[in-house]
């Protein structure tokens, strides 16, 4: 399917595929630890981005499940990918070596690095200039499906309620 595992071809959709994920997990972070309050007066002054950064805000969670599915996405084609190149360039246990090497650089380097740069960072300027590429995929049948499944799950607060 994609040539030869000793062409560049594996190697560049690796890291291509650890950039979104670092991406989206930057995103992540930006979206869930933004100052409200100071997008909502960005936007009041006319900022065209934070504007759509409050439109993306208002819909939170079809925005967190659309983020997270793309993260899952890059991550599973990442390990897959790494897997048959070891596997083709070392042998039978290539895969046991592809899992810890690709656990380790996902968990640096697509999560925790982007996670922390975007925490520590100016919000604003982590939230990208193309926030409206959200408005779309955030409102797309997948994410759809997957808030109206969790919207009907036993949530803790229905489970407190004291029986009758």
């Amino acid at each position: 399917m994609f040539g030869d595992p000793e062409g560049p071809l594996i190697y560049v959709l690796i890291v291509l595929l650890l950039l979104f994920s670092a991406f989206f997990a930057g995103c992540e972070s930006a979206y869930a630890y933004c100052n409200r309050h100071r997008i909502k007066v960005m936007a009041d002054d006319g900022s065209k981005r934070a504007k759509i950064v409050l439109r993306i805000l208002e819909h939170s969670d079809s925005t967190i499940i659309t983020t997270l599915i793309a993260i899952n996405i890059c991550h599973v084609v990442t390990s897959v990918l790494a897997t048959i190149l070891a596997i083709y360039l070392i042998g039978a246990a290539g895969s046991v070596i592809a899992t810890i090497v690709t656990t380790i650089v996902v968990f640096l380097f697509a999560e925790i690095l982007p996670k922390n740069i975007a925490i520590a960072e100016n919000m604003e300027r982590c939230i990208p200039e193309s926030a409206s590429m959200w408005e779309r995929p955030a409102r797309r049948k997948e994410s759809w499906v997957a808030v109206s499944v969790y919207s009907r799950a036993p949530h803790r607060s229905a489970r407190r309620r004291p029986p009758p």
